[in-house]
């Protein structure tokens, strides 16, 4: 009889949606076969850390899958770490070439203005030599000497001039 009270506690407390079925089904069958509240007792413990291990269990398969989850997304992060560690030297080594190319580019255009001062120079000393190779002309020909041979020696003087 008390059994069978048992019984049907679990088989109302099933029909209300409280615990898993196949947990009550088991349990009325197991009471089923107890003859003494003693017993009762025995299969209500015996059935009850079942339970308790069979949710440890669970848990216990739970916890892995996150740590699991948890160790993947560590070395996802290590990989990307690495990866930024990498595309940082490459950034520095971009940012040196590119000082190296700004200063090659410095000492190009100083060289360029000096060659520009340079050849200005050599436009105003040979306006000057041609200057006074026509006066040197001009004065030979007022005295009198405007033959070939002065006028190449004339442009003779002025090209050794020109040389340094």
């Amino acid at each position: 009889s008390l059994s069978l009270s048992l019984s049907l506690s679990l088989s109302l407390l099933q029909e209300a949606g409280g615990g898993d079925g196949d947990t009550a089904s088991s349990l009325s069958e197991a009471l089923q076969g107890c003859s003494s509240v003693r017993d009762i007792i025995k299969t209500l413990i015996s059935h009850g850390s079942s339970q308790v291990e069979k949710q440890m269990k669970e848990r216990e398969l739970q916890l892995e899958r996150q740590n699991t989850k948890v160790e993947h997304l560590k070395s996802q992060i290590d990989v990307m770490a690495l990866t930024l560690a990498e595309s940082k030297g490459y950034a520095d080594k971009l940012s040196m070439l590119v000082g190296q190319y700004d200063a090659a580019n410095s000492a190009l255009n100083l060289g360029l203005k000096y060659a520009e001062m340079a050849l200005e120079v050599s436009e105003v000393l040979n306006s000057l030599s041609e200057s006074e190779q026509n006066l040197l002309l001009a004065n030979c020909t007022k005295a009198g000497q405007s033959d070939n041979k002065l006028s190449r020696l004339v442009f003779g003087i002025g090209y050794y001039a020109l040389l340094p």
